[in-house]
C-alpha cells in the first residue's frame, strides 16, 4: 500500500471559502428569502467551494454602517439601501424621487442599470465595493395606523417612518418624518410614536407590522434601491473562475430579487384586504393634487444634486424618458 501525502497547498484547495454576509432584517422576511436563495445558489454552482454565511438582524453590521463595514472588511458581504446612505448614492437616490410614473415588474432594475451605464458619476458611487447584484422594490406607498389619507393635506401634522429621499418628502407633504430600523417599527406604531410607515408592502408584511396599518393609500413615493456589495479585497481573492460564476448570477438574482419581493408585496396586500383593511385609490382629481404637491420636490431634487457638481437635471428627464420606455 502506498503512502499518500498531503501538501499544505492541497490541504488549502480543498478547504472550502467562507464569506461572512450581513443584513438587517430577520430570518423570515423577504430580504433574508432573497438572500438565502442566492446563498444557496453560490453553494450548489460552486459545488460547495463557497460557503457564505448570513448574520442577520444587525448581528453583525448596522444597517447605517453596511456600506464602511464592507468596504472596511467587517463583512466580505452587505446588503446595502441607498436610500440608508443618502449621502454616498446622490444620484442613484433619483429611484426614490416619488410620483414620477415608475412602472412595475423588472423595469425599475433595467431603469437603473442604463442610467449607471449613461452617468459615470453615478456608477461611481459604488466605488471602493464590487457590487453584487442590485434591484428595485416596488413603489413606497402610505400605510397608516388610523387616519384615512386621501388628499395631500390628510398628510399634515402626521408623524411617518421614511428614510433617504422619502424623508424629505414627507415634509413637502406637510408630515414629519421618523428615521427607525426596521426592528424598531412595530414599537414604534404599537405606541404611537409613528402614525404611519412610506415603505412598500413586503417588508411590512414580512415584520409583521401589517396589523397595526388599517389605512393603505396608494400614492406611489418612489421605489427603495437595493444593491449587494462586496469587499473588493475579498472579491480580488478569489478564483476567477468563481468571479464568474457570481457575475453570471447576477441577472438571475436580480430577476428573482423583484418576484419574490412583488410576490411577497402582493401576499400582504391579500392579507391586509381579508383583514378588513381601507385601500384608498386616489380618483383622477385627486391626483393631480398629489402630483402637483411634488413638483416643488423634483425641482429640489435637481437643485441639490446639481450644487454639488452633479448632473441632476440631465439625470432626472433620462429617468423620465426611460419610465416613458419601460411603461409601454
Amino acid at each position: 500500500m502506498g503512502i499518500f501525502y498531503f501538501t499544505p497547498s492541497a490541504l488549502a484547495e480543498d478547504k472550502p471559502i467562507n464569506l461572512r454576509f450581513a443584513i438587517h432584517t430577520a430570518p423570515g422576511t423577504i430580504i433574508h428569502k432573497i438572500v438565502t436563495a442566492w446563498t444557496n445558489e453560490v453553494e450548489q454552482k460552486t459545488q460547495g467551494r463557497l460557503k457564505v454565511t448570513i448574520f442577520p438582524s444587525q448581528s453583525l453590521v448596522h444597517v447605517k454602517d453596511i456600506f464602511p463595514a464592507t468596504a472596511k472588511g467587517v463583512c466580505d458581504i452587505g446588503f446595502n439601501s441607498v436610500q440608508m446612505n443618502a449621502s454616498r448614492y446622490p444620484l442613484s437616490l433619483i429611484t426614490g424621487v416619488g410620483l414620477m410614473g415608475w412602472p412595475s415588474g423588472q423595469g425599475p432594475t433595467q431603469i437603473w442599470t442604463e442610467l449607471q451605464k449613461k452617468f459615470p458619476q453615478m456608477e461611481a458611487e459604488n466605488r471602493g465595493v464590487k457590487v453584487l447584484w442590485q434591484y428595485i422594490t416596488m413603489p413606497m406607498t402610505l400605510h397608516f395606523t388610523k387616519k384615512a389619507v386621501s388628499v395631500p393635506k390628510d398628510m399634515e401634522g402626521l408623524k411617518i417612518e421614511a428614510a433617504g429621499p422619502l424623508a424629505l418628502a414627507m415634509k413637502y407633504f406637510g408630515a414629519t418624518p421618523m428615521v427607525t430600523s426596521p426592528a424598531e417599527w412595530y414599537m414604534s406604531l404599537e405606541r404611537g410614536l409613528e402614525d404611519g410607515i412610506c415603505h412598500n408592502h413586503a417588508p411590512i408584511f414580512s415584520l409583521k407590522v401589517h396589523p397595526l396599518l388599517h389605512q393603505h393609500t396608494d400614492v406611489s413615493f418612489g421605489l427603495l434601491g437595493q444593491n449587494i456589495i462586496m469587499n473588493m479585497e475579498r472579491w480580488n481573492s478569489l478564483p476567477d473562475d468563481i468571479k464568474k460564476i457570481l457575475d453570471d448570477m447576477r441577472p438571475w438574482i436580480e430577476k428573482v430579487s423583484v418576484d419574490l419581493s412583488t410576490e411577497e408585496a402582493e401576499k400582504s396586500r391579500k392579507i391586509c384586504k381579508d383583514l378588513g383593511h381601507n385601500f384608498i385609490i386616489p380618483n383622477a382629481d385627486e391626483m393631480k393634487l398629489w402630483v402637483k404637491t411634488a413638483e416643488p420636490m423634483h425641482e429640489a431634487w435637481i437643485t441639490e444634486t446639481e450644487a454639488k457638481g452633479l448632473p441632476g437635471r440631465a439625470v432626472f428627464e433620462e429617468t423620465k424618458r426611460l419610465i416613458q420606455k419601460y411603461s409601454k
